[in-house]
C-alpha cells in the first residue's frame, strides 16, 4: 500500500482542511467535509500516481491518517463518505477508456488521473445531496395530520422531510429539543427551519432534554389554533444520523441518543432518517481503527493554529437496532432487515 507522510504538518495540513470544511462556515455534513478534505490534499500531493492501485492507495491512506486524528465517534461518522468515495473512484478509475484503467499509466496521465479523483469527490458530493432530495419527497407520505414530532437535534435530511410535509397542507407540530452541543451552522440552519414552519403555520416549541420523559408519556399540548386533536398514538421521534450500523442501529447526536431512549421506553416510534450511502460495518471498523484514533487534543502545542475542533463540537451516541421503529432512506421508509440487505449490496 502507498506510504503517506505522516508528519505533523501533514496530518495537520489534511485535519485542518477537514475542519475548514465541517466548520460553521460550510454547511457541509462531517462525512462530505472529510471527502472534500482528502479531495484538496491529493490536488495538492506531489506523489506520484502511475498506477491504478497508487491512486486507490493514497485515497485510503489519506481516509486511515484522517481516521487516526480524530475521536472514534467522529472516526466512525465520516467513514460512510471515505468508503464511499473510495469504492466509487475503483468504479470510475476501472472504466474502459479511462486512463489510470491501465495497470501503468504514463507520466502525462497523473495528472488526468488526480482530475478523475477530485472529479470523483464533487460526484459523492452530489449524490448525497440528491439523496437528501429524495427522502424529503416522502415527509406528505409519512407526516400525517395531527403528528406531534419530537425532533431531537437539527439534521439536513430532516429538515427536508418537514419543510415538504408541511408544504403540502399536512398540518402537525414540532417539539425541538434544545442541544447544547449543535454548531453555529446547525443552529443557524435550525432557525432557519423554525423560521419556514411558522410561516407555514406549524405549532412548535423548543424544549429542554430533561423534559422529553414527560413530553413522550402525557398527551402533547396543542401548539396550533386548530381544533386538531394531538395524542400519544401520533407522537413520534424523528432524528438523522451521522451514521446508520448493518445492524439496524445508528450513530446519532448524544441528545438523540437520550430522546430515543426515552421514546423506547415508553413506546414512542423512533424513526431515524439518513442516506443509504451512511450505512457501515460497525465491528469492523471498530477493529481496524479503534486502536488507531487520536483525539483532536493530540495537535495542542503543535504547528497547527488554534482552531475549533469539530471533535470538540460533535457529541455522538450509539443507538441499538431495538431502539429504532424504521429507516427512512432514499429507497423510502424500511426495517433494519432492509438496510442490512442494502448494505450487503454496496460492499459486493
Amino acid at each position: 500500500m502507498m506510504a503517506v507522510s505522516t508528519s505533523n504538518s501533514g496530518e495537520n495540513s489534511l485535519y485542518q482542511t477537514y475542519i475548514s470544511y465541517a466548520g460553521s462556515g460550510q454547511h457541509l455534513p462531517t462525512y462530505l467535509a472529510a471527502v472534500n478534505a482528502i479531495s484538496d490534499e491529493i490536488a495538492k500531493s506531489q506523489q506520484p500516481l502511475t498506477t491504478l492501485s497508487e491512486a486507490i492507495a493514497l485515497v485510503a491512506s489519506l481516509s486511515d491518517l484522517l481516521k487516526s486524528s480524530l475521536s472514534l465517534t467522529e472516526a466512525l461518522a465520516i467513514s460512510p463518505g471515505t468508503g464511499a468515495f473510495q469504492k466509487r473512484l475503483v468504479t470510475t478509475l476501472n472504466r474502459p477508456g479511462t486512463n489510470s484503467h491501465k495497470s501503468s499509466t504514463p507520466a502525462g496521465s497523473v495528472e488526468d488521473t488526480k482530475k478523475t479523483i477530485i472529479e470523483t469527490a464533487g460526484l459523492c458530493v452530489e449524490a448525497a445531496s440528491a439523496a437528501r432530495e429524495q427522502i424529503s419527497t416522502y415527509g406528505p407520505r409519512l407526516i400525517i395530520d395531527g403528528n406531534s414530532i419530537i425532533v431531537p437535534s437539527y439534521s439536513r435530511v430532516v429538515d427536508g422531510l418537514l419543510r415538504e410535509a408541511s408544504r403540502s397542507g399536512v398540518k402537525f407540530q414540532v417539539f425541538f429539543v434544545a442541544d447544547a452541543s449543535e454548531s453555529s451552522s446547525a443552529k443557524h440552519q435550525l432557525s432557519d427551519l423554525s423560521d419556514f414552519l411558522q410561516g407555514q403555520n406549524i405549532g412548535q416549541c423548543t424544549r429542554a432534554v430533561d423534559s422529553v420523559p414527560e413530553l413522550v408519556q402525557t398527551d402533547p399540548p396543542n401548539l396550533t389554533q386548530s381544533p386538531q386533536t394531538f395524542t400519544l398514538s401520533q407522537v413520534f421521534v424523528l432524528s438523522g444520523a451521522a451514521a446508520i450500523f448493518a445492524s439496524g442501529g445508528a450513530l446519532v447526536s448524544l441528545n438523540a441518543q437520550l430522546v430515543a431512549t426515552a421514546a423506547q421506553r415508553r413506546g414512542v416510534p423512533v424513526w431515524i432518517a439518513a442516506e443509504n450511502a451512511k450505512c457501515v460495518k460497525e465491528h469492523d471498523f471498530v477493529l481496524s481503527h479503534g486502536m488507531k484514533h487520536r483525539p483532536a487534543e493530540h495537535y495542542s502545542g503543535k504547528a497547527a493554529p488554534a482552531v475549533p475542533t469539530v471533535t470538540n463540537r460533535m457529541q455522538l451516541g450509539r443507538i441499538a437496532a431495538g431502539t429504532v421503529t424504521s429507516f427512512i432512506t432514499e429507497e423510502g421508509p424500511c426495517n433494519s432487515c432492509a438496510i442490512a440487505e442494502e448494505s450487503l449490496k454496496s460492499w459486493s
